[in-house]
C-alpha cells in the first residue's frame, strides 16, 4: 500500500560538467561569517549525560553565525551540522538558501575542537551523542541571540549529523541540555535512521531525505522509523530520491566507492530509553568497551557508494519548500 508520507523524487537524470559546475557555484556563499563560541560536552553515550546529575560544558565550540540581508526582530535560524567528512564547500549551498529566505544561519564544526579531522574510517573518535550535545547547546545559544526567535529554529544535519539532528528530536536528552527549547524542525539527510524506542520524541516537524539506493546508511530503516512515529501521532515524512547513493549532494560526477568507510545496510541501531545505543541483531551496546563487537558482524567496510548529483538540485528546492513554511 502507498505510504503518502512517503515521496519518492523522479526525475531525468542529468549528467555532464557543465551541470555539474553550474550547479556548484551556487554553493558559493554571499555573506561574511561572525565566528562565535558556545561551551559543550563530549558524551560518548547520551546515557553519560542522562545519569550526571549537573553536567560539566567546558568544552568551547566554535560555529559560523551569518545574518541575513535585512535584519529583523524576531527571525527564525538554521543549524547546520557537518557529517563524518567534517565541514565542506557544497553544505554552503543550504546556509545560503536559509540566509536568502530570512534565516539567520549557525555552521557547527564538531571536530575541530576536539582535534579530529574526519571520522570515515573510525567513528568513535566523535560519536553522535557528542554532536547532539553541540546541537542542543546550539539551540539555547541561539536563544538568547535578541533578535533570533526561539520558537522557529530549524536544525539541519546531514549523515552523522543527521544522526545527532535526530537524537536532538528525543525529548528526554533535549530536556536535559536545552530545557524547555525545541527545534521547530529537524531535517535529516540520509541519517542512520536509529530506532527510538520509547517514542518519546518531539511533536514538531521531522523530515528525512535520502537516497533510494544509499547503501552506506540505508533507506529501509528510515521508513520504518518514520512509519512507526506517524503512528503515534507524530509529524514524520520522508522523501526518497531516484538513482542517489549517500552523498548525492555532493558535487562528484558519477558513482564512486569509498573503500575505508563501513556500510551499515546490515545492521539496525536502536536507543534505548536509558540512553544507550545498541546493536539490535548482536545485541551489543555502542559503548568504547562493545562497539567493536557490535558492528563485526553487520557493517562491512568497502563497497560502499556515494554519488547522484542528478538529485542535488531537487533536494535544494525541497529544503528551500520546506524552509519557507517555517519563516511565514
Amino acid at each position: 500500500m502507498f505510504d503518502a508520507n512517503i515521496v519518492i523524487r523522479l526525475f531525468p537524470r542529468l549528467r555532464g560538467r557543465v551541470l555539474l559546475i553550474a550547479l556548484s557555484l551556487l554553493a558559493a556563499p554571499d555573506a561574511v561569517a561572525k565566528q562565535v563560541t558556545f561551551t559543550s560536552a563530549s558524551p560518548y553515550q547520551l546515557a553519560d549525560l542522562l545519569t550526571t546529575a549537573k553536567p560539566t560544558y567546558d568544552l568551547e565550540i566554535s560555529a559560523d553565525l551569518v545574518y541575513p540581508d535585512k535584519i529583523g526582530e524576531r527571525m527564525p535560524a538554521f543549524v547546520f551540522m557537518h557529517g563524518s567528512s567534517g565541514r565542506q564547500f557544497h553544505h554552503h549551498r543550504y546556509l545560503e538558501l536559509a540566509r536568502e529566505l530570512g534565516f539567520v544561519s549557525l555552521q557547527l564544526d564538531s571536530f575541530g575542537p576536539r582535534g579530529i579531522g574526519s571520522t570515515v574510517g573510525n567513528q568513535t573518535n566523535v560519536t553522535a551523542a557528542m554532536m547532539t550535545a553541540d546541537l542542543l547547546r546550539a539551540l539555547k545559544f541561539l536563544a538568547t541571540l535578541p533578535n533570533v526567535d526561539p520558537n522557529k529554529i530549524v536544525v539541519m544535519g546531514s549523515s552523522k549529523g543527521a544522526v545527532a539532528a535526530l537524537y536532538a528530536a528525543w525529548n528526554p536528552i533535549r530536556e536535559k541540555i536545552a530545557g524547555g527549547l525545541d527545534y521547530a524542525a529537524y531535517l535529516l539527510l540520509y541519517p542512520l535512521c536509529t530506532r527510538i524506542e520509547d517514542g518519546k520524541v518531539t511533536a514538531n516537524a521531522v523530515r528525512v531525505f535520502i537516497g533510494e539506493l544509499d547503501n552506506w546508511t540505508p533507506p529501509a530503516p528510515c521508513i520504518a522509523q518514520a512509519s512507526r512515529m506517524k503512528a503515534l501521532g507524530r509529524d514524520w515524512a520522508i522523501t526518497l530520491y531516484e538513482g542517489a547513493y549517500h552523498g548525492f549532494d555532493a558535487p562528484i560526477e558519477g558513482i564512486r566507492n569509498i573503500p575505508y568507510a563501513y556500510g551499515m545496510a546490515g545492521c539496525r541501531v536502536a536507543l534505548r530509553a536509558d540512553g544507550y545505543e545498541y546493536e539490535t541483531g548482536s545485541r551489543y551496546l555502542l559503548t568504547r568497551a562493545e562497539r567493536g563487537k557490535a558492528f563485526r558482524a553487520c557493517a562491512k567496510k568497502g563497497d560502499v557508494k556515494i554519488g547522484g548529483y542528478h538529485a542535488a538540485d531537487a533536494l535544494l528546492k525541497d529544503i528551500g519548500a520546506f524552509l519557507e513554511t517555517v519563516s511565514d
